[in-house]
Formats: C-alpha cells, structure tokens, sequence
C-alpha cells in the first residue's frame, strides 16, 4: 500500500506534469503549423493529414526534448504549491524529512529518465526520419532524391570493403565526396583508402546486354581523388593525387568497385538519427581510417545524458525548493527557474565544446550532470533533517 504522502505528491505531480507536457506540444504543433502553412493550404489541395502525420512522427523526439525540463518545472510547481498550502509544513511537523518527501518524486524521474532514452533509441530516432520524408515529399512536394542526397549517409560492408559517401544518387549512379577503404584480412589496419570530391560510373561501350558480366559493365571514375596504400603495421607505403579521371583500373591489386552500387551499399541516416549500436559501430569505421570521430561521440553521450538530465534536474530541484531559505513564491519557484536555465546552458556550451573536439565528448556529455548532480545532493543532504 502507498503512503498517503507519496499518492498525494505523485497524484499532484502527475497533474501538473500532463499538463506542462500538453502545454508544450500545443505550443509546438501551432509553431509547426504556422511554419508550413503556405505549404500545407497553398495548393491546388490540402495537405492537412500529412501534416497530422508528420507531428505524429515527431513527437518522440519533441518529448524526448521536453520531458526533462517540464518534470523539474513540475517539482518545482509541487512543492511550491504544498508550501503554499502549509501541507509541506504539516508533514514535516509531523515528522516526515524533507529527504523522505522528496523520495517519490525521485524514483518517478528515474523512471522517465530510462522512458526517455528508451524514447530516444528507439522511436525519435526513426520517426524523425519519417517526419522528415513526409515534409519533404509530401508537404513541400522536393524529390525523394533530394532527401537521399541531403540527408543520409551511406555504407556498404561487404567483405573488408566499405563505403562512406556524404551523397548518393542511385538513378544518376554518382556519389559525391566518398570515402572508400579496404581492410587486410581480421580488420588489422587498413589495406588502401580512396577519397574524391565526386565519382561517377562510366559504361563500357555495349554494356546494354544482359549477358554482359558486371565487371564489363563499366568502371567508376574519380575526381579530385587521392589514393593511399598502407603496410600491415597502418604506414603509408603509396601517395597518389589525381585532380580528374582516376578509374578504377589502377586501384590495388586488380581491385573493381561494384557497377550496381545500390545494391551493394547499407543506409544509414544521419548521426543524430541513429541509435547507439548504430553509433558505436560507425565510430568502429572511422576510427579504422583515423578519422575524427568526436562529433559522433559527441552523439553517443549526449542521448544518454539528456535522457539522465530529468533526474539530475529533479534532484536540483528538489535540494533547492525544500530548503528553508527558499520559502516563497519569488525565491522558491523563480529560482528554480533560473537554475534550470544555468543547467541548459552549460549542457549546451559543454555540447558545443565536444562537437568540435575541444573537451572529451563523455566529458562534455556528462561533465553539466556530474556537477549539477554534486550539488544537488549536497543540498539534499544539508535537508535530510527536519
């Protein structure tokens, strides 16, 4: 049976909290509406179940995002209203620690904390990337390539032999920046790596026929590439630059790039729309190639502390709003406020820092939780008494 305390405190906060969340998503679904309105009415015909469609498929993402900071506004609501009410007052004249109030509310947030990441990993992720196609194709009415060559990122893992191309364009058979590298066998080190600003596939005269072997077919050509072979022990044995119209003829060892490229190669969206095995293994990739790879770090870390912000937050919360010297509206409430505003803006600052490699991204990540979290239990401990 839960104690009268807790049903009490919880059934408060799950009021306000449903509330502040519903507050927020309408807040966000008339600022998506009023962005795509000429889009969604301009037309011949109106698009209004699209754009149901596309809120639907952002919303993991927009809760995600505002979980965090609408539970510790919440907390701060709470107690600030009991306060108010003297009923804080009566439950720590009849004994009840600040600390012992404070405990329901507390393994709550540690619940929405994993909800979120869960939240985070597993739906955002995808539906951003479905939110995104139903903007572009079906609301703004762009190519389904001008998605493919904006927003995904490609590779193909077949044998020792991968692909990492900013763009590519399936029906025109182009990629544009890619990164292409073979391993010695067991992953030891790299084998040979070819980079170049763009790459097109050229047919090979009467390839039409569909007895013509794939390896006849064509072969792919380069500019602006560089060509790289490495020793098993990942020294450079070989340099070459081409500023046009590197085939695919002099790659090492007689090797051939596949003429049906799409067949060949996995997709793979953006960074910040992937998950963390998906994370961890293309961070595997470029670090093969020494290649930076804090921005995708960065991404790693930062889902799983925004995901751990709804308890630090709760927790800062909490240590402030139950001390004596916040007693008051103006000091209780307002200065939650503006510690949770402090909160974002080391999360951000310390976020931007690790991006472009300026701090460790598990540092940046997890640095703002850390010290908030420190300071959060000092405070609670100096209230753990009546």
């Amino acid at each position: 049976m839960i104690p009268y305390v807790d049903r009490d405190l919880l059934k408060t906060f799950a009021t306000v909290f449903a509330f502040l969340l519903l507050f927020v998503q309408v807040g966000i679904f008339v600022s998506f509406l009023m962005n795509m309105y000429s889009d969604i009415f301009g037309g011949s015909e109106t698009k209004v179940l699209w754009f149901l469609m596309y809120y639907a498929f952002s919303l993991p993402r927009q809760l995600a995002n505002t979980v965090p900071v609408a539970s510790a506004v919440s907390v701060l609501l709470v107690y600030t209203m009991k306060a108010r009410t003297n009923e804080l007052l009566a439950y720590m004249v009849g004994g009840i620690s600040p600390l012992r109030l404070a405990r329901p509310l507390l393994v709550v947030t540690l619940i929405l904390s994993g909800l979120t990441y869960a939240t985070t990993e597993f739906l955002a992720n995808k539906g951003d990337a479905q939110a995104e196609r139903i903007k572009r194709v079906f609301i703004e009415e762009r190519s389904e390539e001008s998605l493919t060559k904006e927003s995904k990122l490609f590779q193909k893992g077949q044998s020792d032999r991968f692909y990492m191309i900013r763009s590519f364009q399936p029906s025109q058979n182009r990629m544009d920046f890619p990164y292409i590298f073979e391993l010695y066998p067991g992953w030891k080190s790299i084998k040979w790596s070819l980079e170049a600003k763009s790459a097109e596939f050229v047919e090979a005269e009467g390839s039409e026929t569909e007895e013509t072997e794939a390896r006849d077919k064509g072969q792919w050509r380069f500019d602006d590439a560089i060509l790289r072979e490495y020793s098993e022990d990942g020294q450079v044995t070989t340099y070459r630059s081409f500023a046009s119209g590197l085939e695919t003829e002099i790659l090492p060892n007689g090797s051939r790039l596949e003429s049906e490229l799409a067949r060949y190669i996995k997709q793979r969206w953006r960074p910040s729309q992937m998950t963390a095995m998906e994370l961890l293994d293309y961070i595997e990739l470029f670090q093969l190639q020494n290649k930076p790879t804090y921005e995708l770090k960065t991404h790693l870390h930062f889902n799983i502390a925004t995901a751990l912000g709804c308890f630090v937050l709760t927790c800062l919360m909490i240590g402030h709003i139950l001390r004596p010297a916040s007693a008051g509206v103006l000091v209780g409430f307002g200065g939650g406020l503006i510690l949770i505003a402090v909160y974002y803006v080391a999360f951000l600052f310390a976020r931007d820092a690790s991006m472009v490699g300026t701090i460790p991204a598990i540092l940046g990540a997890q640095g703002p939780n850390v010290l908030f979290l420190m300071v959060a239990l000092f405070m609670l401990n100096r209230n753990r008494t009546v």
